[in-house]
């Protein structure tokens, strides 16, 4: 009869490390879902009619994109390879050139800031104390978010 309760305990406990286990994965995949679609925006910028040719908007994006990463052109798409990513994130920033019907130029830029899975694990079980571990996630999208906003006021000059 002792075996059997040491047996039990042993499988309660065991039982109990897996469940705390599914658990912390599930809310890990929760806050990274969540994270993710958080750390993400789109901006567009219509550049001063003043900026005729496409030297000129390459020129304006260079300069202006030049402390956020080195941008790349492909055709009428754009692609930033930021400087920055941190503890548990990784910055992404796109973009394409367009002409509208008033011979303006557009830029959209998507960005987003993906955080680890590990980095979510470790949010998840030191909840609520593990969400300050976000904060250099947030702070890389507020930053993007602060340079498109000064972009899109730099091109008024």
């Amino acid at each position: 009869m002792y075996d059997s309760d040491i047996d039990f305990l042993v499988n309660l406990g065991l039982f109990s490390i897996f469940f705390i286990f599914i658990a912390v994965i599930i809310l890990a995949w929760i806050c990274q879902y969540v994270a993710n679609s958080f750390f993400k925006n789109n901006h567009i910028i219509a550049l001063n009619k003043n900026i005729k040719s496409r030297k000129m908007v390459e020129s304006f994006l260079v300069d202006n994109t030049a402390n956020l990463g080195m941008l790349s052109f492909n055709n009428d798409n754009i692609s930033v390879n930021l400087f920055s990513s941190g503890l548990g994130y990784i910055g992404h920033m796109s973009g394409t050139v367009s002409k509208n019907s008033n011979d303006q130029y557009i830029v959209n830029f998507q960005h987003r800031v993906t955080t680890s899975f590990m980095l979510n694990i470790f949010v998840a079980c030191f909840f609520p104390l593990g969400l300050l571990l976000l904060l250099p996630a947030y702070n890389a999208n507020e930053f993007l978010n602060d340079s498109m906003t000064v972009m899109r006021f730099n091109q008024d000059k």
